[in-house]
């Protein structure tokens, strides 16, 4: 099924760009001809009951597929312009414009001053340890953190709270100054509480940087998207994008009656 997934203009041009993308792995179909253009600094949520191929999809646009042999991709994945799966495209600089946050924090196992600096250092992005210092405050302010950490910062990140860790990892995401920010289920594994600063952040950040979610809480999708993608299963295998559009459009006036279905609970 073919759905024109392309977000309202706004002037600004497109941060994500996908074109009769269609994935396996090994013989199994996980997509099937996704066409979607995600808006530039704005929220898209990817909902849709399990195993309809939204991780997959997210994946793809930083190519963290790479790690499974028997994965493979065909259309066109664009990233800022760039084909993601081109002969010339440098895998690390896309991953350090395209950042990650999974379902459960994973702090690097050392402080939480080092695992903010990891990327920056890596990349070379902070001249003088003045400049990583800064980079470093800059990152956990942005990350709603600096308050609750600023006189630990040499003790293990892993000593936080789940909720604190999850924040230490979108810290150390921003640090290396990404466009876009992915994020798998991120507050699947948090609190009420956690959850609410969680996507507090997301609409700050979306200010400046493009977020794409995958969430199974549809409540969260209404409150923190702009836009919704919904992924559902296809007749032939694998997922497909039933709809697309603003976030309140695919909640209360879908087009499509299975979108209809799965937004009311009525099957997923």
């Amino acid at each position: 099924m073919q759905v024109d997934g392309s977000a309202p203009a706004n002037g600004r041009g497109a941060t994500v760009d996908l074109r009769n993308v269609n994935a396996w792995y090994g013989g199994a179909p996980a997509l099937r001809d996704v066409t979607l253009t995600v808006a530039p600094r704005a929220v898209t949520a990817l909902i849709g009951p399990s195993g309809c191929g939204k991780t997959t999809l997210l994946r793809s646009i930083n190519r963290l597929n790479d790690t499974i042999p028997s994965y493979r991709l065909t259309g066109s994945l664009t990233v800022l312009g760039q084909e993601v799966y081109g002969k010339d495209l440098a895998v690390e600089d896309l991953r350090r414009r395209v950042g990650m946050l999974f379902q459960r924090p994973v702090p690097l196992p050392m402080s939480i001053y080092d695992d903010v600096a990891y990327g920056p250092r890596l990349h070379r992005l902070a001249g003088s340890r003045a400049g990583l210092d800064a980079v470093v405050e800059e990152s956990l302010r942005m990350a709603a953190l600096w308050d609750e950490v600023k006189d630990r910062l040499h003790h293990p990140g892993r000593s936080l709270s789940g909720g604190q860790q999850q924040r230490l990892c979108l810290a150390r995401a921003l640090a290396v100054k990404p466009r876009v920010i992915l994020m798998d289920e991120p507050c699947a594994a948090l609190d009420p509480g956690a959850t609410a600063k969680i996507e507090e952040l997301i609409r700050q950040l979306c200010a400046e940087i493009t977020v794409i979610i995958v969430t199974h809480n549809l409540a969260q999708a209404r409150r923190i998207a702009d836009f919704t993608a919904v992924m559902l299963p296809s007749a032939n295998g694998g997922g497909e994008l039933a709809e697309f559009g603003l976030t309140p459009t695919i909640f209360e006036t879908p087009t499509e009656p299975r979108t209809a279905d799965y937004v009311a609970g009525r099957f997923g």
